[in-house]
């Protein structure tokens, strides 16, 4: 075998070797950043899964009183957003109409819904999928909770330019719809958490972020 033959191997294998090393990089890369991301996701809903939690019992509470308005809607959404993730649109509630804040908060519900699809196609478990819908109700319900909001700050305005009994104001707005509609909403929630907590989902998905 002359010098060119070997010389041509030699430099056809470096080739090679060089490709395989480039493509470990580039896997090494890859999994870094999953991790990397999955952290990031994981510290969110850890968050948000035990502020649910912490408050889901309050929030529940009242459902059973079908006549009154729930005055305390404004009080909950709080508890709702009182972390560093959600504390930009914890104001929204006391000032509904006011623009900017309603854009930062419907901005912060589209946040909301994207991350539920990265939860969902970051992990490969059955964990991510119930996690994901957690996410997406609980955004889904603060948008309704935002909403009623609306309906009882229209009572308070219609009561202050003309004084009626409660009731009337209630049925003429469509308060007990509303009312209705929201209580739907923290029932799914309640259900979303209920499955997430039962599969142990939180536990597999910091289990599979240290893969």
């Amino acid at each position: 075998m002359d010098w060119e033959k070997i010389l041509s191997i030699v430099t056809a294998v470096t080739a090679v070797i060089g490709i395989v090393l480039t493509w470990v990089q580039i896997l090494k890369s890859n999994k870094q950043a999953l991790f990397e991301k999955r952290i990031k996701y994981m510290v969110i809903v850890s968050g948000l899964v035990k502020l649910y939690k912490d408050n889901r019992e309050g929030i529940l509470r009242d459902t059973n009183d079908k006549n009154s308005p729930d005055f305390s809607n404004d009080i909950k959404f709080r508890e709702l957003t009182n972390n560093t993730y959600l504390s930009t649109v914890s104001n929204v509630i006391q000032h509904p109409k006011d623009d900017s804040l309603r854009k930062n908060f419907l901005t912060a519900l589209e946040d909301m819904e994207k991350l539920s699809w990265k939860i969902k196609l970051s992990f490969r478990c059955k964990a991510s999928i119930l996690t994901g819908d957690f996410i997406y109700q609980y955004q889904e319900t603060l948008r309704k909770m935002y909403e009623y909001q609306i309906v009882l700050n229209k009572i308070d305005e219609c009561n202050k330019k003309e004084d009626r009994r409660l009731e009337e104001w209630q049925e003429k707005i469509g308060e007990p719809q509303f009312k209705e509609e929201l209580w739907e909403e923290y029932g799914k929630l309640e259900n979303a958490y209920n499955k997430l907590v039962k599969n142990k989902s939180m536990k597999k998905l910091k289990k599979q972020t240290k893969i």
